[in-house]
């Protein structure tokens, strides 16, 4: 009687088990570098998203300026006659929270911020789009426009302008292509000197690396 021999199924059972396991390795290593990638670009997202609105508000605060000054020049008040800072002001320069003589006026049909006058806000910036060395009061406020001039905005008099200093790079990067202009963000080597700003030549709103270092945004209210 021929004696049957069985063979062993132990090492295909041990064969199959290990490439079992082998894949679903593979499967979770796929599984966790998809999530993670997921998770990172959503988190990119986010920040562009966060950037977008940041950028959004800063330009939304130079508008509303421009909107009550237009209104004010509709009522038949001329660029000389228009007060952002106190009449007399040695410089015309002055800040929403600034003390003394450079607190902007507040009174008078003439006044840009008086309810009686142009009725509008301050504008303000919150700290998150501002870096931490920046100026307690970042918003300038200037009516006189004397030297201040942007290259191939207006004849050279100067502009009557609204412009904050120490915005975060980022921020400054996110209103130039809110703007449409172009990125690297351009440095003017010498502020309001010589030609006058010259960082987008007829561009009357516009963020760029100061020449004081830091990011400076400028938004103008009336060339001349």
């Amino acid at each position: 009687m021929p004696v049957k021999t069985h063979r062993s199924t132990r090492p295909h059972a041990k064969g199959n088990i290990l490439f079992i396991i082998l894949i679903a390795v593979s499967l979770f290593a796929f599984l966790t570098h998809t999530l993670m990638s997921n998770t990172s670009e959503t988190m990119r997202g986010a920040d562009v998203e966060k950037l977008q609105l940041a950028a959004r508000e800063v330009i939304m605060n130079g508008t509303a300026v421009k909107q009550a000054y237009n209104r004010m020049r509709a009522k038949g008040y001329s660029s000389t006659e228009i007060l952002l800072c106190p009449s007399g002001d040695a410089d015309s320069t002055c800040y929403p929270n600034g003390t003394g003589t450079e607190t902007p006026c507040t009174t008078g049909h003439d006044c840009l911020w008086a309810p009686e006058g142009g009725a509008a806000a301050f504008p303000s910036t919150p700290n998150s789009s501002l870096t931490a060395t920046s100026a307690d009061r970042p918003w300038e406020l200037h009516d006189d426009g004397a030297n201040r001039v942007i290259s191939g905005v207006g004849t050279g008099t100067g502009e009557i302008m609204v412009r904050i200093y120490g915005l975060r790079q980022e921020v400054c990067e996110a209103i130039n292509t809110e703007l449409g202009l172009s990125l690297p963000l351009q440095l003017d080597a010498d502020g309001f000197a010589g030609g006058g700003i010259t960082t987008y030549p007829g561009e009357g709103i516009q963020c760029m690396e100061a020449w004081s270092g830091g990011y400076m945004f400028l938004y103008t209210l009336e060339a001349r």
